[in-house]
């Protein structure tokens, strides 16, 4: 989803109406699962106010969803989103938190049963699901796509046609 929000922004008119950044409990740097060293722009203690936010998965999501500074954070966002989204196993620590009670969802295929201990109203076997301004994906490549379907949401089709186009998934 990072590569298809940075390209949007790259495309705007005015760039700074889409603001993309990684956020974490500390700056200090993460290896993703694909053995990517990434270092998050902003701690949670600095982090500026934000009005959507994309949960990844992988390996570290349960125990993020268990560890206290990332509920402590992601809880205080609660109402102040204008989207929340998730992806692949990011669900669950959306789940822990309550943010998935009554909505409809998705994730990987291995996870689904899991996601109906959150009270959700629907697990979906789809890729994409979106609901207010709640979206899920169920897994990274299901993310890009559903990154350009909040670009389409908030700034226009022409420019998630755009973005899909440099990105080669149009």
């Amino acid at each position: 989803p990072y590569t298809a929000l940075h390209t949007a922004r790259g495309l705007l008119e005015n760039p700074a109406a889409l603001e993309v950044c990684t956020v974490a409990k500390s700056r200090n740097s993460v290896q993703t699962q694909a053995e990517m060293t990434l270092t998050p722009r902003w701690a949670f203690a600095s982090a500026p106010p934000l009005s959507g936010l994309i949960v990844p998965g992988g390996v570290g999501a349960e125990a993020a969803s268990r560890d206290r500074a990332v509920r402590l954070y992601l809880g205080g966002l609660r109402g102040g989103l204008k989207v929340l989204g998730s992806v692949g196993s990011g669900a669950l620590i959306l789940g822990e938190l309550g943010f998935l009670r009554g909505a409809s969802v998705t994730t990987q295929p291995g996870l689904r049963e899991r996601l109906e201990a959150y009270e959700v109203l629907r697990v979906s076997a789809e890729r994409i699901v979106s609901e207010g301004g709640l979206w899920s994906a169920s897994d990274a490549v299901a993310g890009v796509h559903l990154a350009l379907g909040v670009v389409r949401e908030h700034f226009g089709a022409a420019l998630a046609a755009q973005v899909a186009e440099r990105l080669g998934v149009a």
